[in-house]
């Protein structure tokens, strides 16, 4: 069972919506939570995926894989 982690906020709708209306896998857990504690499920190894914010990363860049082209993330103000 793949276990994934989500952060249902405004600004991963675009990710996350579009995910939860064309994904469904009955062997998928998916928790949703707040991006402090999907951190710390992620870096205790109880998610296999998931939003991760950029600190963590930072913390523990071994730890975790970027997938390419996909951020929440702006190249201006917002």
């Amino acid at each position: 069972m793949a276990r994934i982690g989500m952060v249902n906020y405004i600004n991963t709708a675009p990710i996350y919506e579009v995910w939860k209306a064309t994904i469904n896998r009955p062997d998928w857990q998916v928790t949703e939570a707040p991006p402090s504690v999907l951190n710390r499920l992620l870096a205790a190894d109880e998610l296999d995926l998931g939003f991760v914010s950029s600190y963590e990363y930072a913390a523990r860049p071994a730890k975790y894989r970027i997938l390419a082209d996909l951020s929440i993330s702006a190249t201006g103000p917002v």
